[in-house]
């Protein structure tokens, strides 16, 4: 049975003791995360934010950021609208050229996103992208740069099971 709890703290030391009842003592000792070793961790968090353009490159944000040289290439690209509206995709299937990019903006008054899966069932496999959720007015972007065929369905409140599911085949030029 516990009787009561004393926590003593050693701060010249570098160590605390937590003492519970009279049989079970606790020791922790103390190491802090400044100086030098907080830059380095801020740097690599930094860093990894500036990756990400790098390990998704399909993704582009349309936010009202500054191009850069890539963006505007990539602004040369054809562009498609999907257009979310009434719980589907529209168009529901969709054949482009490989480098299109595809822009998929929400018209419900409801959140959706675009997942893409290899079947039109959720679990499969992870998907090649899958979008942020996009209330109404929100747009997204994916440029598809390889052919293939690429099922799409809108996973928020299981709308995929309501019908809200799609296809975007890629054929090469």
């Amino acid at each position: 049975m516990l009787t009561g709890s004393i926590f003593t703290h050693a701060k010249e030391r570098g160590f605390a003791t937590l003492r519970v009842g009279v049989e079970s003592v606790m020791t922790s000792r103390r190491r802090g995360f400044s100086g030098p070793w907080l830059l380095a961790g801020l740097l690599v968090i930094l860093f990894g934010f500036s990756l990400s353009g790098c390990l998704f490159p399909g993704v582009e944000s349309e936010s009202g950021a500054v191009a850069s040289d890539d963006q505007r290439a990539s602004d040369q690209r054809e562009t498609v609208y999907v257009n979310i509206r009434n719980f589907r995709f529209h168009p529901g299937d969709l054949e482009i050229a490989a480098g299109t990019r595809v822009v998929f903006v929400n018209e419900d008054d409801v959140e959706h996103n675009v997942v893409q899966t290899s079947t039109r069932r959720v679990g499969a496999e992870p998907p090649l992208f899958e979008s942020p959720v996009l209330e109404q007015g929100d747009r997204w972007a994916f440029i598809f740069e390889r052919a293939g065929e690429y099922p799409i369905i809108c996973t928020v409140d299981a709308h995929q099971l309501m019908g809200m599911v799609g296809r975007i085949v890629v054929v090469d030029e």
